[in-house]
């Protein structure tokens, strides 16, 4: 219905993915992995990272005056009201994706980084971003991590006192959230009881809880796929909201699989799920590598791959910077597989 608009969306996101991916497989690739290389990229990512978590616990601090629930709600909301004004931080501060990839590539760098300095900056960040991403409660991603890391120990063997120093705290942190009372209906449960999620059959959006507004507009957007499975609204978010979603509070289905499919048909889905079972399978093949640094990537990107995929499931990541960690992580998958292949004669990890 609006083709420029669409055009404009494909330049932005699309084209911009493509590049991210080919410039990661390259520069992984040329890596060689003595990691020389690689140290102007980790100091940018620590230092980018640090300027970030200061950035929300300090607001957090200055505008809630130290007080621990306002500031708990504050980092939950990214907002907070002050003398009836509302101030709210970046809404790409709280992009889940983001900070699921940030908390595993602190978790690489800490496994396959020999100095003994580099390695507690990296797990102090992985610490304040896993940290962080519980006050967010953004369930999917938790949930993505923790289904993650409990597959991993079912298909990964070999394990060293690095891996339960990271897995361990994971453990432990998600036990609190289950069995603790405060924390579980806080930050896990957030009002979704079964009474309030099964409200979505009336359609009636003061009474729907947050998991409750998705299967409302899932349930939508699948009668609205029936009716045109291959012809979408057109890409971006905009269109298919003056197309589709004009009505709803929330304004997309918060289900990146099916946005996909409803602004250009099943078979764009389809193209999409090749792409990611393909490198998911490639990526899983990588653990038969007799080397370190490409079985800790394996590892850390299984873990984030099956994160992704819950967080589509449950959130609409498929504009902007939501979907530039998934990408990022398919450059690197290509780059590492290419340099797997040509380290196949080592006989042992290293």
């Amino acid at each position: 219905p609006n083709p420029l608009s669409s055009f404009n969306t494909f330049i932005v996101n699309y084209i911009f993915y493509i590049i991210i991916l080919f410039a990661f497989a390259i520069y992984f690739y040329n890596l060689n992995f003595n990691f020389k290389s690689f140290f102007y990229f980790r100091i940018l990512t620590y230092i980018f990272n640090f300027i970030v978590l200061l950035y929300i616990y300090f607001s957090a601090l200055y505008y809630c005056n130290f007080n621990f629930k306002c500031i708990i709600n504050f980092i939950y909301n990214m907002q907070a009201n002050i003398d009836d004004n509302k101030i709210k931080l970046n809404g790409l501060l709280n992009l889940s994706s983001s900070f699921v990839y940030i908390i595993l590539i602190c978790a690489y760098f800490f496994l396959v980084i020999k100095s003994k300095k580099e390695k507690i900056v990296s797990y102090v960040l992985f610490f304040l971003n896993f940290l962080t991403l519980i006050l967010m409660a953004r369930r999917a991603a938790l949930l993505g991590i923790f289904s993650g890391v409990l597959l991993s120990l079912l298909f990964y063997r070999f394990f060293n006192k690095t891996i339960y120093i990271l897995f361990i705290p994971i453990f432990s942190i998600m036990c609190i959230l289950i069995f603790h009372p405060y924390a579980k209906n806080t930050l896990l449960i957030r009002g979704d009881t079964p009474d309030r999620i099964l409200k979505f059959k009336e359609g009636d959006f003061n009474t729907m809880s947050s998991v409750g507004f998705r299967l409302y507009e899932w349930e939508r957007s699948l009668k609205r796929l029936k009716e045109s499975p291959f012809i979408g609204t057109g890409l971006g978010r905009k269109i298919m909201k003056e197309q589709f979603f004009k009505e709803s509070p929330i304004g997309h289905p918060h289900n990146t699989l099916i946005s996909l499919a409803l602004q250009s048909g099943i078979q764009t889905l389809f193209t999409f799920l090749c792409f990611y079972f393909i490198l998911f399978i490639k990526n899983f093949n990588l653990r038969k590598i007799c080397i370190k640094k490409v079985y800790f990537f394996s590892l850390i990107c299984f873990i984030f791959m099956i994160s992704i995929l819950w967080i589509f499931m449950f959130a609409g990541v498929e504009e902007k910077a939501g979907f530039i960690p998934f990408w990022i992580m398919s450059g690197a998958t290509l780059g590492m597989i290419t340099y797997s292949n040509s380290k196949l004669k080592s006989p042992h990890i290293y």
